[in-house]
């Protein structure tokens, strides 16, 4: 399986997708839709802990399956679960009206947002540098060694702003996450960043492989549950009942963290993430101030 921050980040064509947005307002809103069947169209895509499916029933669970199902509940709405889409088919089935919405968080950067619309602020996950387990690097050394990146993933870019005088192995797109974090294991490269969860997961099927070398995050990206491009009804109504940080659904994110044992970090909350933009526009959860020491 790919790193759910590598394959939710991969570059789309703008040009591939300018009739589609062109048409948009001669659309019926997706919100309309809703309305009149009551009924949420969901595209998905697994991804442990969000999305889970089961191989011989095809039940879907996990953290977002159970909180788009509570939040529609609430709502009166019920959810269609319609659509397992592979990443380059995510902006074609918004545009077209296949599904009304990717129920599976998603974090933006400037090719996404000219053809996605990002207004359901979900959550945050923090990308953090990992090593080999018996590295002796020192931070120092870390900053010329050789990082594994993809062919035009978003941690590539994070990769080369935190690391600019590094060395890259860079991946095909299709690379899985196993595959990256293996670089480090069969000693190909020194490190990678990556999302919190992706190394949790690998290293739950991988122990005593790759570490943390820092607690400090490299940064802390934005999710939001995507909806169709210039749809305003629409993205109104993801911003006002699915955002997670209304308390309704602040506290039922917090149940879910727990029932799915998500790893202590690896979705920020709340007071966990003060949003901020960087100078390039991406979203994200501003730095935390070092404590000031009581004199």
């Amino acid at each position: 399986m790919r790193s759910l921050a590598a394959i939710l980040t991969f570059l789309l064509v703008w040009g591939a997708f300018v009739p589609a947005q062109a048409a948009d307002k001669e659309k019926e809103s997706s919100y309309d839709r809703i309305m009149r069947t009551g009924t949420i169209r969901c595209g998905y895509l697994p991804y442990e802990p969000y999305i889970s499916k089961d191989v011989v029933s095809g039940a879907l669970s996990g953290v977002t399956v159970d909180y788009i199902n509570a939040v529609a509940k609430r709502l009166g709405l019920s959810v269609d679960w319609s659509e397992e889409v592979n990443v380059d088919q995510i902006a074609p089935a918004l545009n077209y009206g296949r599904i009304d919405m990717v129920c599976i968080p998603c974090t933006p950067d400037h090719n996404w947002a000219n053809v996605i619309a990002f207004e359901g602020e979900w959550n945050a996950t923090p990308y953090y540098t990992y090593v080999r387990e018996d590295s002796e690097l020192t931070e120092e050394q870390l900053e010329t060694g050789k990082f594994v990146t993809v062919d035009g993933y978003a941690l590539t870019e994070i990769t080369h702003d935190a690391y600019p005088d590094a060395a890259y192995l860079s991946l095909p797109q299709m690379t899985s996450m196993a595959e990256m974090y293996d670089q480090l294991r069969y000693n190909k490269a020194d490190a990678l960043v990556n999302d919190a969860l992706s190394a949790a997961l690998y290293s739950k099927n991988n122990p005593g492989i790759i570490r943390r070398f820092s607690d400090t995050p490299v940064i802390s990206m934005r999710m939001f549950l995507p909806t169709r491009h210039g749809d305003d009804k629409m993205n109104a109504f993801m911003h006002e009942k699915f955002a997670a940080d209304l308390p309704e659904n602040l506290a039922l994110m917090k149940e879910l963290v727990v029932k799915y044992e998500v790893p202590e970090g690896g979705i920020l909350l709340g007071d966990h993430c003060k949003p901020a933009e960087t100078a390039k526009g991406e979203k994200i959860c501003a730095p935390e101030s070092p404590e000031k020491e009581t004199p």
